[in-house]
């Protein structure tokens, strides 16, 4: 179609210049020659009839009123049809431009589709990790007398899920006591994986990760979280996909009463659980 169109303005850009030539040369034909004869025979005598005749032609032509659109000589025809050529070539270009803007838009929305296509194939290959901690455990230490106590989580369990292989660099981690989250995750400790580790797809070939970090208690604060539904672990895997690409996927649990008795419930607050 934008071809066609190419071609129509040019045909049309073409068609102008031939008929400007031919408005040039009919107006140069209308010219009296240069070439007639060195003497012309002088005109003897005038006719009184003919002089009126002329000016009474005159008179009639100045009364009445003359249109822009009518051309009166060679000139006034070269520029009306200049005009109208003009005008095509105008509403050609216009056409054109509009098939041309209309053409962009259809490439651009279907560049996007395929950007999503590939996002969204990518992302079937994608790692899915999972993490399951350990049960909460509880220890003290005394320094110059003074006891203190505090609570941990041991090691976490990281799976993946997904159909392509994830390399972890690193797990970040916290705790949070009190009637509820944040609004937002402090990971107050960070350990690092392995050099090299790969986790394979297969919830077989999960591996365990050590957790140093602890959180310290204060008197009193034991009782309140055997109580349930005070206390939460979070944490954020760091690694990175098949395409060597840096992700993230954050988790979070509440130490609570499931079943008959006290573990880990999910806490799916979507700050916790963000997806990068």
């Amino acid at each position: 179609m934008l071809e066609r169109l190419k071609n129509a303005a040019a045909i049309a850009a073409f068609a102008c210049l031939l008929i400007g030539f031919g408005v040039v040369e009919w107006q140069m034909s209308l010219k009296p020659s240069k070439l007639g004869s060195p003497h012309p025979a002088p005109q003897i005598e005038k006719h009184a009839t003919a002089e009126q005749h002329a000016t009474e032609s005159i008179s009639e032509n100045r009364d009445k009123p003359q249109s822009l659109w009518v051309p009166v000589d060679s000139v006034g025809l070269y520029t009306l049809v200049l005009a109208a050529f003009t005008g095509l070539l105008v509403a050609v270009s216009g056409i054109q431009g509009y098939f041309l803007l209309r053409a962009d838009r259809t490439a651009r929305i279907a560049a996007n589709a395929a950007n999503l296509s590939a996002r969204a194939a990518i992302g079937i290959q994608l790692p899915i990790i999972r993490v399951t901690p350990s049960k909460l455990g509880f220890g003290s230490t005394t320094q110059k007398g003074v006891r203190t106590e505090e609570c941990s989580v041991h090691d976490v369990s990281v799976a993946n899920l997904g159909a392509t292989k994830a390399f972890p660099t690193e797990i970040m981690y916290g705790f949070a006591l009190g009637d509820r989250l944040p609004d937002k995750p402090s990971y107050r400790f960070i350990d690092k994986f392995p050099p090299n580790v790969i986790l394979e797809p297969g919830i077989e070939n999960r591996i365990t990760k050590t957790l140093w970090g602890l959180m310290l208690l204060e008197k009193g604060q034991r009782v309140q979280i055997m109580g349930g539904n005070c206390l939460w672990f979070y944490c954020a895997v760091l690694y990175r996909d098949f395409m060597d690409e840096p992700r993230s996927h954050g988790f979070c649990w509440c130490w609570s009463y499931v079943g008959d008795g006290l573990d880990w419930r999910v806490d799916d607050t979507p700050a916790y659980n963000r997806k990068k």
